[in-house]
Protein backbone atom coordinates (compact mmCIF):
# COMPACT_ATOMS: atom_id res chain seq x y z
CA UNK A 1 0.00 0.00 0.00
CA UNK A 2 1.21 3.49 -0.98
CA UNK A 3 1.49 6.56 1.02
CA UNK A 4 2.01 10.22 0.03
CA UNK A 5 4.03 11.76 3.04
CA UNK A 6 5.07 15.74 3.25
CA UNK A 7 6.94 17.34 5.47
CA UNK A 8 7.25 21.00 5.61
CA UNK A 9 9.51 23.67 7.69
CA UNK A 10 9.73 26.75 7.98
CA UNK A 11 13.00 27.91 9.71
CA UNK A 12 11.63 31.91 10.93
CA UNK A 13 10.15 29.96 13.99
CA UNK A 14 11.09 26.97 13.49
CA UNK A 15 7.59 25.53 12.11
CA UNK A 16 6.64 22.14 10.87
CA UNK A 17 4.21 20.14 9.77
CA UNK A 18 3.66 16.47 8.87
CA UNK A 19 1.09 15.38 5.92
CA UNK A 20 -0.09 11.70 5.58
CA UNK A 21 -2.37 10.94 2.82
CA UNK A 22 -2.77 15.21 2.03
CA UNK A 23 -4.52 15.40 5.77
CA UNK A 24 -2.26 17.54 8.58
CA UNK A 25 -1.37 14.61 11.25
CA UNK A 26 1.16 16.56 13.48
CA UNK A 27 2.70 20.05 13.88
CA UNK A 28 4.23 21.99 15.98
CA UNK A 29 7.17 25.08 16.04
CA UNK A 30 10.73 25.16 17.72
CA UNK A 31 12.19 22.99 14.98
CA UNK A 32 15.96 24.38 14.14
CA UNK A 33 14.52 28.03 14.81
CA UNK A 34 16.53 30.26 12.74
CA UNK A 35 18.47 27.95 11.30
CA UNK A 36 20.08 28.09 7.71
CA UNK A 37 20.58 24.74 6.00
CA UNK A 38 24.36 24.71 4.23
CA UNK A 39 24.58 24.52 0.52
CA UNK A 40 25.93 21.22 -1.40
CA UNK A 41 24.67 18.74 1.71
CA UNK A 42 23.63 15.23 0.89
CA UNK A 43 20.12 14.35 1.49
CA UNK A 44 19.85 10.79 3.22
CA UNK A 45 16.33 9.16 2.88
CA UNK A 46 15.26 6.01 4.50
CA UNK A 47 18.34 5.28 6.89
CA UNK A 48 19.25 6.83 10.30
CA UNK A 49 22.86 8.11 10.53
CA UNK A 50 25.24 7.94 13.64
CA UNK A 51 27.27 10.58 12.52
CA UNK A 52 27.15 13.08 8.96
CA UNK A 53 27.57 11.21 5.77
CA UNK A 54 27.90 7.45 7.65
CA UNK A 55 27.44 5.26 10.42
CA UNK A 56 24.77 3.24 8.62
CA UNK A 57 23.33 0.00 10.55
CA UNK A 58 21.29 -2.30 8.13
CA UNK A 59 18.97 -2.45 11.20
CA UNK A 60 18.32 1.09 11.20
CA UNK A 61 17.36 1.29 7.75
CA UNK A 62 13.25 2.15 6.16
CA UNK A 63 12.06 -1.43 5.29
CA UNK A 64 10.79 -3.65 3.84
CA UNK A 65 9.41 -0.46 1.55
CA UNK A 66 10.10 1.20 -1.26
CA UNK A 67 10.30 5.32 -1.90
CA UNK A 68 9.65 7.35 -4.99
CA UNK A 69 8.78 10.23 -6.01
CA UNK A 70 11.01 12.22 -3.37
CA UNK A 71 10.83 16.45 -4.57
CA UNK A 72 12.20 19.11 -2.54
CA UNK A 73 11.14 23.11 -2.39
CA UNK A 74 12.71 26.12 -1.19
CA UNK A 75 9.31 27.51 0.50
CA UNK A 76 6.82 25.46 2.33
CA UNK A 77 3.75 24.75 0.23
CA UNK A 78 0.07 25.52 1.11
CA UNK A 79 -2.49 22.78 2.42
CA UNK A 80 -3.93 22.57 -1.22
CA UNK A 81 -0.63 21.86 -2.81
CA UNK A 82 0.20 18.94 -0.58
CA UNK A 83 -4.01 18.00 -0.81
CA UNK A 84 -3.67 18.17 -5.00
CA UNK A 85 -0.16 16.31 -4.94
CA UNK A 86 -1.88 13.48 -3.34
CA UNK A 87 -4.93 13.29 -5.11
CA UNK A 88 -3.53 13.86 -8.67
CA UNK A 89 0.03 13.50 -8.48
CA UNK A 90 0.27 17.02 -9.88
CA UNK A 91 3.66 18.46 -8.66
CA UNK A 92 3.87 22.10 -8.00
CA UNK A 93 6.99 23.61 -9.95
CA UNK A 94 6.58 27.01 -7.88
CA UNK A 95 10.34 26.71 -5.24
CA UNK A 96 10.92 23.58 -6.58
CA UNK A 97 14.78 22.77 -6.02
CA UNK A 98 15.43 19.07 -6.49
CA UNK A 99 13.24 16.67 -8.09
CA UNK A 100 12.84 12.74 -8.17
CA UNK A 101 14.68 12.58 -11.59
CA UNK A 102 17.54 14.05 -10.15
CA UNK A 103 17.35 12.27 -6.81
CA UNK A 104 17.45 9.15 -9.07
CA UNK A 105 20.94 9.91 -10.74
CA UNK A 106 22.33 10.38 -7.65
CA UNK A 107 21.06 7.57 -5.69
CA UNK A 108 23.94 5.14 -3.98
CA UNK A 109 23.90 2.04 -1.66
CA UNK A 110 20.36 0.82 -3.10
CA UNK A 111 18.66 -0.82 -5.75
CA UNK A 112 16.79 1.19 -8.17
CA UNK A 113 13.85 -0.44 -9.76
CA UNK A 114 12.16 1.39 -12.66
CA UNK A 115 8.88 0.13 -14.51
Amino acid sequence: MWHHICVTWKSTKGTWQLYLDGQLRNNGTGLKENYQVPANGTVVIGQDQDKVGGGFETGDGFGPGEVTEVNLWSRVLSASDIEEQYANCHITKVGLMHWWEQFKDGVTGVKVVEP
